[in-house]
């Protein structure tokens, strides 16, 4: 069993609770991209995450590039051509679009892109849906990563104590990503242990909610 798929046991018993499938020797995670219907309800579509390879990062790179020089009248940067310019912030989302454009694949296999580029998932959902997705893509992501599951000793232990101490995040900045999540992971661990979580979940082999 690899780091990954332990650190994921412990709180979803395995990568099968998350539904995720290989393909092409790339794994996908089942998600929905959601909006506001007319009612105030939400309509999910289904789709899976796929992490991007290399060439896909460059790509998306170069096409935010061309996307954004389809608008003359926004600056990237200064006229020196090194400094940010007013709206390289924007320039940097597209980016982020293309992105979510390689890594949003069709719910089965053979899972091909959901969306040609990243200006067309800008047309078809709202920010705010593609916020959402690009924080479960990224929380996705962190879980690829070789060290995720890693960090679960001492040092942890002294974050959590720091964390409770001042009622204060501070100590989380200072920490990489990755391990960030570890943390999270071992925190809500430790919650489902606790004996002010609710009885169902204390007394249940599994983390799964009870209906």
């Amino acid at each position: 069993m690899s780091e990954v798929e332990a650190a994921a046991n412990a709180v979803l018993e395995g990568w099968s609770q998350l539904g995720v499938m290989e393909h092409d020797g790339a794994l996908h995670l089942p998600a929905t991209l959601k909006r506001r219907n007319g009612d105030g309800g939400l309509t999910e579509v289904p789709v899976a995450f796929r992490m991007l390879r290399n060439p896909h990062r460059i790509q998306a790179r170069v096409r935010s590039r061309a996307w954004f020089a389809k608008f003359p009248e926004l600056k990237a940067y200064a006229p020196d051509g090194v400094s940010r310019g007013p709206d390289y912030d924007l320039l940097d989302e597209m980016e982020n679009y293309e992105i979510l454009a390689f890594a949003i694949r069709d719910a089965s296999p053979p899972f091909d892109q959901h969306v040609t580029n990243g200006e067309e998932l800008f047309e078809r959902y709202d920010n705010q849906s593609l916020a959402e997705a690009w924080g479960a893509y990224d929380a996705w992501v962190r879980m690829q990563h070789p060290g995720f599951g890693k960090f679960t000793g001492e040092e942890l232990w002294r974050v959590i104590a720091r964390v409770a101490k001042g009622a204060d995040l501070t100590p989380l900045a200072a920490m990489p990503g990755v391990e960030q999540a570890t943390l999270m992971l071992l925190m809500a661990r430790e919650a489902c242990c606790s004996p002010n979580a609710p009885s169902w979940l204390r007394s249940s082999a599994s983390l799964t909610p009870e209906p």
